[in-house]
């Protein structure tokens, strides 16, 4: 990154051509825009961005969500040394949410239905889900209705809480979990599926889990170990003896299972 912005500095000093500099400027954005504080070797370089006008105070609060979301509330405060009360009064409470998110719930600050205090929001609920999934998933079905999120950004935050609710052993998390739209769906969620079907002991719901799973992650031995648990005890006892065959001839746990429920030797 040093090396990247000792670079960047030195071809914006020497071409004067507009789409090269341009070029130049967006590369420099892309190391600016980041949660996490970069070498200090960058700064003349993110001074040169500035003083082009290539920052602007949205950009500043994208940062800002950025470092919020990586827990670096100094570089935060640092982005927002320019703002104005107001902005800087918002970015106070983000910060309190951050440590407390339960404030979230009793300030009037967030009754303007803007792009920080969605943001905000969407912060708060999902520090509260690392707590308490069931807290965070009520009061986020209030903010929902409330305030105009978008359809990625509320799919994203039910995605959140369910896979939280699924690590707190919530008793509802595998329905959570079954409920999360298509295209928010990703190998958490998979995975998690068939781990709260496994912990209920749900075996139509293991089988139906495995099966949403990636032909790839199907291939995996514990994931084909658990389909013929399912299958053997759905009645399926031909295809679940013939997957236990298959994977006791395999050196590893699963394989040494397999072996036992065919009362075979290990391999």
């Amino acid at each position: 990154t040093t090396l990247k912005c000792y670079k960047l500095q030195a071809e914006l000093q020497l071409n004067r051509s507009k789409r090269k500099r341009g070029r130049l400027y967006k590369e420099a954005e892309k190391l600016w825009k980041v949660g996490h504080n970069q070498p200090k070797e960058c700064i003349p370089l993110f001074n040169i961005l500035e003083d082009s006008g290539r920052i602007s105070i949205q950009d500043r609060w994208d940062r800002i969500d950025l470092a919020m979301e990586k827990g670096n509330l100094s570089l935060a405060s640092f982005l927002a040394r320019d703002f104005n009360t107001r902005d800087k009064r918002l970015l106070d409470l983000w910060k309190k949410v951050h440590s407390k998110p339960e404030d979230l719930f009793r300030t009037r600050q967030v009754k303007r239905d803007t792009q920080t205090i969605r943001k905000i929001i969407q912060h708060g609920i999902k520090r509260l889900a690392r707590r308490d999934a069931e807290r965070a998933r009520t009061q986020w079905i209030k903010y929902s209705r409330r305030y105009s999120f978008s359809t990625d950004e509320k799919g994203a935050i039910e995605r959140y809480i369910a896979l939280r609710a699924a690590y707190q052993l919530h008793p509802d998390a595998s329905e959570w979990l079954q409920n999360v739209g298509r295209k928010w769906v990703n190998g958490g969620v998979r995975e998690w599926r068939v781990r709260t079907a496994l912990r209920g002991e749900d075996w139509e719901t293991i089988r139906k889990s495995l099966r949403q799973l990636k032909p790839y992650e199907r291939k995996e031995v514990k994931w084909r170990y658990w389909m013929a648990r399912a299958d053997e005890k759905l009645g399926k006892e031909s295809s679940a003896r013939t997957a236990f065959e298959e994977i006791a001839e395999q050196t590893n746990y699963y394989g040494f299972l397999a072996a036992d429920r065919l009362r075979l030797p290990y391999s």
